[in-house]
């Protein structure tokens, strides 16, 4: 490398350092203020003045938000919720995706062409209808109600559509002579 190059790669190394110094800051400043307020008493925080640290650091909103919340049952709600749609979502999606990539039925072009066809609408365009079907099925406030429109997910289909279509035909031709169900090729052969 000359001395040329050098030189210009460390100009254009400070200013994308720079960049990403400045990129890093407007990111994580939300995040410190965020915690510096959880921090301060609550006089302190309608100040109209700002403020980078409080004057008297104070643990009594964290007191306050477990002891007068139900902090601990939301908590295990959001964990059984996510760990609830990610299993049922993976479980479908992998259905799916294996259909779609294996078996020969009506429709099969149509559906795989609707699953991509589903990447054009937007998710904001989708809420109303989500709440429209969760509460014509009188699912609201119900863990049912939040998980049911997070269940289908087009990427995860196409990644296992993708996946099966990958594995060699010739494993799932020897399972079908070893007279191997469907259910028997997907959870044997192929996962």
């Amino acid at each position: 490398m000359n001395v040329m190059a050098v030189q210009r790669w460390n100009f254009w190394g400070g200013i994308i350092t720079a960049v990403t110094l400045v990129w890093a800051i407007l990111w994580a400043f939300p995040l410190y203020w965020g915690v510096i307020s959880s921090l301060k008493p609550d006089d302190e925080v309608v100040r109209p003045y700002i403020e980078l640290w409080p004057e008297t650091p104070t643990l009594e909103n964290y007191i306050s938000a477990l002891t007068t919340t139900q902090i601990g049952a939301w908590y295990v709600n959001s964990v059984a919720v996510a760990v609830g749609v990610t299993v049922i979502t993976i479980f479908i999606s992998m259905l799916c995706g294996y259909a779609i990539s294996q078996l020969r039925f009506p429709g099969r072009i149509a559906l795989w062409w609707l699953i991509l066809a589903s990447f054009m609408v937007p998710i904001s365009a989708l809420i109303i209808n989500h709440f429209v079907l969760v509460a014509n099925l009188g699912l609201i406030n119900s863990w049912a109600g939040i998980m049911l429109p997070q269940l289908i997910h087009p990427v995860i289909i196409i990644v296992y559509k993708q996946f099966f279509d990958q594995v060699p035909k010739d494993f799932r031709e020897a399972a079908v002579m070893d007279n191997a169900s469907e259910f028997g090729i997907l959870f044997k052969i192929y996962m």
